[in-house]
């Protein structure tokens, strides 16, 4: 079959390293499933900027990275928001796709894309990405929306309600902002909206069995609300068997997308209709106007879309004693499934790019077992052997001699570091936190 690379910012980290989130890490595994060799690339791994902003490594990183790709040698390269490495464009031959998993807005090297444009495929998981690339003379884009690697099966319910999501806020001093502002809908910023929005829901279904994974910042909410502490749960998940997990293991798994997203879902959305948990979610069109399934789509729609934050506990509740419609919606998100498998969307990146890449053949129709993903991983530059150097003589100097004098050139040299986003990551390393998380199982 092909070789492809997928480039992309993670921004998940597990025991100090950086890992490959659910959606890319069901993605790798289904091309591979397919008989593909990938090669997967955290662009936050080499770049300072890693989302929304560019694509400049280090020259060590550079060439580096550089020599990896030539050796791998792609049939095709898939960028995500991108984020890349700069001339790696020039260096190859094979087609480069480019595909929104944020709106364009949040991309990487936004004019230098555009001026380029002829050297990429552009895809968008929504109607409305494909607006957005219009709106900036990228005429030529093919809609293909999520897919997912996640296979329902009958497994014992650990809990009620899940939520796997990011709360929009990264600090105490900005969660009393957040919590004391959030009727104040005037703010354009559509993180605080989408924290304001995902805050009220879930405030709605703390008593209700609800279970909520992602980062720590959901506890500072224990501030206002004692509860959150009791649904928050401290493991990590990052992983497309960790989805697959949890999903599996609920009754209802709840959608409350961001505020960029107009017409199609999140990633987790294609997750969560493939496993054994109902979906409750708002109305998007991409999702419910597709024709293949409007019967079904009617029916959900008619169930599990609220409209408010009072309508999501009620639908819960509603269907928690109408146990014969929940089976029967159920079947119907079954159906619906189908539609979101990564197969039927390499299928379509296979059509539209004409690189064979899906296997009509598959001797295996499940998962695979054994990782076999290939990774360019972080290779330290001389920037960050210098850091690693610095830091335990900083640290040895302090405990042995408790001097003001390296405190001060701490301080002094502390803001070079800024400049190479990976030596905060080895700042970490260097202390033993007895606090990491452990990975949810």
């Amino acid at each position: 079959m092909s070789k492809i690379l997928i480039s992309f910012f993670s921004g998940l980290y597990h025991n100090d390293e950086i890992q490959v989130g659910t959606f890319f890490d069901g993605l790798s595994k289904a091309l591979i499933r397919n008989g593909n060799e990938v090669l997967l690339l955290a662009t936050d791994d080499f770049l300072p900027v890693a989302w929304n902003g560019y694509n400049r490594p280090t020259r060590y990183h550079k060439n580096y990275i550089q020599s990896k790709i030539k050796k791998f040698d792609p049939d095709l390269i898939i960028t995500f928001n991108n984020s890349f490495i700069e001339g790696v464009e020039r260096i190859v031959n094979c087609p480069i796709i480019v595909w929104d998993s944020d709106t364009f807005q949040y991309f990487n090297e936004k004019e230098k894309l555009i001026e380029n444009k002829d050297r990429y495929t552009f895809l968008s998981f929504s109607t409305q990405g494909i607006k957005d690339y219009k709106k900036v003379g990228i005429e030529k884009s093919f809609l293909v929306k999520i897919g997912s690697e996640v296979q329902s099966k009958k497994m014992e319910k650990k809990y009620n309600i899940s939520f796997i999501g990011n709360p929009f806020f990264n600090s105490t001093e900005k969660c009393y902002d957040f919590y004391k502002l959030q009727n104040d809908l005037k703010k354009k910023d559509s993180f605080f909206l989408s924290g304001v929005k995902r805050l009220r829901i879930l405030e709605k279904l703390l008593e209700s069995g609800l279970a909520i994974f992602g980062p720590r910042e959901w506890l500072i909410l224990q501030n206002f609300n004692i509860n959150f502490s009791n649904c928050y749960k401290d493991e990590n998940v990052f992983s497309h068997s960790h989805n697959e997990l949890i999903y599996n293991r609920s009754n209802f798994s709840i959608n409350i997308p961001h505020k960029q997203n107009i017409t199609g879902m999140p990633f987790r959305v294609a997750d969560i209709v493939r496993s054994d948990s109902l979906l409750i979610t708002e109305y998007k069109s991409d999702f419910f106007n597709d024709l293949s399934f409007q019967k079904e789509l009617d029916f959900l729609k008619k169930n599990i879309v609220y409209v408010s934050e009072n309508d999501v506990k009620s639908k819960i509740e509603y269907l928690t004693n109408n146990k014969q419609l929940l089976t029967e919606l159920k079947e119907a998100q079954a159906k619906i499934g189908k539609l979101y498998s990564w197969d039927s969307k390499i299928k379509e990146i296979q059509e539209i790019t004409n690189i064979n890449i899906f296997s009509e053949n598959k001797k295996n129709s499940n998962l695979i077992k054994k990782e076999q993903t290939l990774r360019i991983n972080h290779k330290n530059d001389y920037y960050e052997i210098f850091f690693i150097f610095y830091i335990k003589i900083i640290n040895f100097c302090k405990k042995r001699f408790n001097n003001k004098f390296f405190k001060l050139i701490e301080r002094k040299i502390n803001y070079i570091k800024y400049k190479y986003s990976r030596s905060l990551l080895l700042i970490k390393k260097i202390k033993k936190n007895p606090d990491i998380k452990k990975e949810y199982k």
